[in-house]
């Protein structure tokens, strides 16, 4: 008794196991499609050898459609380019490939004023009677100069085939060209068929029939048949007819001119020759799959479930975070449990690196979010305001971090103005922005600290770029460089002093709106580069009311993703159009051309392909005096 106890539970466990259900459902799927099979031998064979049969009819009729359409279409492409040769090369060329192609003629003609056809050269037989033939056609200059070749009825065994071409001197002529079409027969497989090849009013200009048992296909019937499939929507098809008490499958296309209509017939009594033998094909194919596929189920079914459950098992260790667990792999091409077996392996061993890697880069990410607020504090944090001078500016750079720079500081009764763009950007570029802001800093410092705060005139602006210039090349060797646009404006004058080298030219705009004039568009050399040495001085005064606009070349950059630039022409209407506003601050010019540029460029610093930054600085109508807040 406790034996059959445990053998139940056991058999009961194997019958709802996936090997017993795998083996079931397969042998139960062969015993159902046998089953249909049988019942439905006679009818599905009959159907498929007639399927057959229509198939088989409408690619042969396809077939020599083709011939016929590719014949045209080789004699129209050659006969135009023999009318645009020499005439000695156009006759080579029609004796070696327009008389290989079935020509046995060409003209080329023109049409007189009064519509008369002229011909102006011919080769090979002289087809004669043009004009006679061409008003047969129905063609005349406006229908052959459409462009497309026309094809008429067959004549005599010929078919004409007429379009414009050009004669060798480039003016426009027309062709006529004549020509026996391909009709080789086409037996193919079948005993029986019947083909024919007629015009557009159903005569039959062709008929070919192989050996019949039965009648052919002729008489009134089959014309009626013919002219149905002329008025049919349908250019090509296969289709049952029955003609002179005979039922025939009918296949038919009308060739790429439609001028013409093959038509290829075949009687459907040919279907029924092959049944029995096909009836006894049949069961003993599906015997044979029967048992083969039983066989190969009973050998495979047990290989396939163990492979599953040391997966299943495989996962759940998975999931309890043991990553080293592994399952066996195979190397059979095709197998796809082997291939999941790699795959899970591979998944295994990837999720703690990937485990590994999310943490390094959340690492990585936070010392980027650290690197860009410690470089914010290169910029200035607020505009500078002072009675006589507004000056304020924006970066937005294109990744994490920038490699553009810019920052001012008082002085005394001067402003410091600088604005530098490294080359490229990201993390590499903000490391030299970060040792071109310390040099500047250093030197601000230097001058403040100095006692007698210097004059206008005394502050070394070329002693400043040699100190940014060294602290390019110390953090970056020669491997870098950096454009650098540097000024002082006097409160109090207007006076301005600048140095531009290798930045882009500064933008001055008149006041009241009355235009804007560039700045000095040649710069001197690069920071960064060997053999640097500091280059001119450019002096301008600022009018009252007159505003410097000074930005990087990321502000006219491409967009990547359809290659528009921010229209500079706009920009600076833009801008002059703000700064012409009695009273307009710095500030204000930058929230002007800030707006005009995220529409451009978007908000977010993966929309831009380059660190853009652009300040801008107003001189008040009036003059006074007054502090300022220092960006450095």
């Amino acid at each position: 008794m406790p034996r059959v106890s445990r053998t139940f539970p056991s058999l009961f466990s194997w019958l709802f196991s996936i090997r017993a259900r795998i083996a079931a459902l397969v042998a139960g799927s062969l015993v159902l499609g046998l089953g249909l099979s049988h019942l439905a031998s006679t009818a599905l064979l009959v159907e498929d050898k007639v399927s057959y049969l229509y198939d088989h009819n409408f690619a042969n009729v396809s077939e020599l459609a083709t011939v016929l359409d590719s014949q045209a279409e080789r004699v129209a492409i050659l006969s135009a380019v023999a009318g645009r040769l020499e005439p000695a090369l156009g006759e080579d060329l029609f004796r070696e490939k327009l008389l290989a192609a079935g020509t046995q003629s060409v003209a080329y003609f023109r049409f007189e004023k009064d519509g008369k056809p002229r011909i102006i050269r011919s080769l090979g037989e002289n087809p004669g009677e043009l004009a006679s033939q061409l008003s047969r056609q129905g063609w005349n200059a406006q229908r052959l100069g459409g462009g497309k070749p026309l094809l008429g009825n067959l004549v005599d065994g010929r078919l004409p085939l007429a379009a414009s071409t050009a004669d060798s001197t480039g003016a426009l002529a027309f062709f006529l060209a004549w020509y026996k079409p391909a009709l080789e027969p086409v037996h193919g497989l079948d005993r029986e068929f019947h083909l024919i090849l007629t015009d557009p009013l159903g005569q039959a200009v062709h008929f070919q029939s192989a050996s019949a048992s039965g009648p052919r296909p002729e008489g009134a019937e089959a014309e009626a048949v013919v002219r149905d499939l002329w008025r049919s929507e349908f250019g090509s098809g296969v289709r049952e007819r029955t003609i002179g008490g005979r039922e025939f499958i009918l296949g038919h296309r009308k060739l790429a001119s439609d001028r013409l209509l093959l038509v290829r017939l075949v009687p459907k009594e040919l279907a029924y020759s092959a049944i029995a033998v096909l009836k006894w094909r049949s069961l003993l194919l599906g015997g044979s799959v029967f048992s083969l596929s039983l066989g190969l189920t009973l050998l495979l079914v047990r290989r396939l479930t163990r492979g599953i459950r040391e997966l299943w098992l495989a996962t759940g260790r998975v999931s309890e975070g043991d990553f080293t667990v592994r399952v066996p792999e195979t190397r059979v091409a095709g197998d796809e449990l082997g291939a999941l077996a790699s795959a899970f392996n591979l998944m295994a061993g990837r999720i703690r690196e990937l485990l590994r890697e999310t943490a390094q880069k959340a690492r990585m990410e936070k010392e980027l979010e650290t690197a860009q607020y410690v470089q914010n504090h290169f910029f200035p944090a607020v505009e500078f305001a002072h009675p006589g001078l507004s000056l304020a500016g924006r970066g937005l750079p294109a990744t994490e971090c920038a490699g553009d720079w810019w920052n001012y500081a008082r002085l005394g009764e001067t402003v410091l103005v600088a604005i530098g763009d490294v080359l490229g950007h990201g993390v590499s570029a903000a490391l030299v922005t970060a040792s071109v802001h310390s040099a500047y800093s250093i030197f601000v410092e230097e001058q403040r600290r100095s006692g007698v705060m210097p004059e206008f005139e005394q502050l070394p602006l070329g002693e400043l770029v040699r100190k940014l210039n060294s602290a390019v090349l110390a953090a970056a060797g020669s491997d870098s460089s950096m454009s650098l646009f540097v000024g002082l404006i006097d409160l109090r004058t207007g006076d301005f002093r600048a140095m531009n080298h290798g930045h882009c030219a500064p933008v001055l705009f008149a006041p009241g709106g009355d235009g804007y004039s560039i700045l000095e568009p040649d710069g001197d050399a690069l920071l960064g580069l060997p053999g640097f040495e500091p280059g001119k001085e450019v002096r301008k005064r600022l009018e009252p009311g007159e505003a410097l606009l000074l930005y990087t070349d990321g502000l006219f950059e491409p967009r990547a993703r359809d290659h528009q630039r921010l229209s500079k022409r706009l920009l600076l209407e833009r801008v002059r159009d703000r700064v012409a506003v009695p009273g307009t601050r710095g500030a204000e010019a930058v929230a002007t051309l800030s707006a005009l540029v995220e529409s451009h460029w978007g908000s977010a610093p993966g929309d831009r392909l380059d660190d853009i930054t652009f300040l801008v600085a107003v001189r008040s109508s009036r003059s006074a005096s007054g502090e300022g807040k220092a960006g450095a």
